[in-house]
């Protein structure tokens, strides 16, 4: 990365982001949650928002145990691309988690409608199905749990 902060042509650039992003990841592996956390506020603040971006934000402030700070930073990537994936089914575990069944549904729905549109995603649709048959038992609508499975 230092040699792309010495570039001030790549510093602004889109590729300077998603190698940032990048890094990101690879310092949340590493266990540096908030140096991946900082690196990624300072690109959103540089360039502006992205979804990928924002999603692994998202990802990393829920392992940290920011998880308001992670729905802000999935509902932000929601915003910037609504048929994304990732954030809208990222969203819906945090809110099952937090035990708000109805709004978790949602965006397990949003997430199964774009699994079945994308074939890339096909393989999450079990799973999808599984959450949501949870989601409606924990709701105590077990006929639409049963027909969710």
């Amino acid at each position: 990365m230092s040699k792309c902060h010495d570039d001030p042509e790549l510093n602004t650039s889109t590729t300077f982001m998603k190698a940032g992003t990048n890094c990101a990841v690879v310092l949340e592996k590493l266990g540096r949650r908030d140096e991946a956390i900082t690196l990624l506020e300072e690109l959103r603040a540089k360039f502006g928002s992205e979804v990928r971006l924002s999603n692994n934000l998202g990802i990393i402030q829920k392992r940290r145990g920011d998880v308001e700070a992670a729905v802000r930073s999935y509902r932000d990537a929601i915003e910037l691309d609504e048929t994304s994936f990732y954030p809208n089914y990222n969203l819906a575990v945090v809110l099952a988690d937090q035990a708000k069944f109805q709004e978790a549904i949602l965006y397990f729905r949003n997430s199964l409608t774009i699994a079945e549109a994308v074939t890339e995603f096909e393989s999450h649709k079990t799973n999808i199905l599984l959450n949501l048959s949870v989601c409606y038992e924990s709701l105590k609508q077990l006929d639409r749990a049963l027909d969710s499975l």
